[in-house]
């Protein structure tokens, strides 16, 4: 398969890798044969790129970190987390572990395998893409590092809800209102989490320079 410009994409062509939806299903499963009407839906969506199934391609193989079931749980949960926080509610600590635990188990199991960031992306799932491909790169340094599985795992959920505190605000670049702060904030008041996790949100866009945000 290979990677093409949405733009160029021609009814009859065949759909090399699922696309995802906003909430964890799939929107187009690979070997579908994409028509006019999927093509400008995918457009619309927002996709700018897909994968085709080429001929010429079909030997490249692309191994995957994740299997299609984890990457949807993942996308699911994400949404379902983001929609009651949305709501006013208290999001399930219990359900984003056990998504955790089964990132874990498949990282763990194809640890060997390049990583390669290569989902594809529409307006209403990149978020959680990105939340699910951060977790992916942390457990993999984590893994890296020698720590156990304690620390792993409170790793991986810091880096899953890194970007939480962009929820429900316009974005701010200084102070308390940035988003790393009200990603701290949130989750520090989680009994069942550790601050390690929390601290995960507040740290992520700090840099050894110290250019970095929210406390530079």
């Amino acid at each position: 398969m290979k990677l093409v410009d949405i733009e160029t994409v021609e009814p009859g062509q065949i759909l090399g890798k699922t696309i995802f939806s906003s909430n964890g299903a799939i929107l187009l499963s690979t070997g579908v044969h994409l028509t006019v009407y999927m093509i400008s839906t995918l457009k619309r969506l927002g996709v700018t790129t897909i994968y085709i199934d080429d001929p010429m391609f079909r030997d490249i193989s692309h191994e995957e970190l994740l299997s299609e079931e984890t990457k949807r749980a993942v996308i699911h949960q994400m949404s379902e987390t983001f929609e009651q926080l949305r709501s006013g509610k208290n999001f399930s600590s219990k359900a984003i572990g056990q998504t955790i635990d089964d990132l874990l188990e498949d990282v763990m199991q194809n640890q060997n395998i390049m990583i390669h960031l290569s989902d594809i992306r529409t307006a209403d799932n990149a978020m959680f893409l990105h939340a699910m491909n951060v977790c992916m790169m942390a457990s993999l340094v984590g893994l890296n590092m020698g720590l156990n599985m304690l620390q792993l795992k409170e790793l991986a959920m810091g880096a899953l809800l890194h970007d939480i505190g962009k929820l429900g605000a316009p974005e701010v670049q200084e102070g308390r209102m940035h988003h790393s702060w009200r990603g701290f904030d949130l989750l520090k008041n989680k009994r069942e989490y550790s601050l390690l996790i929390a601290h995960v949100a507040f740290q992520h866009h700090e840099a050894i320079d110290g250019s970095g945000a929210p406390r530079g």
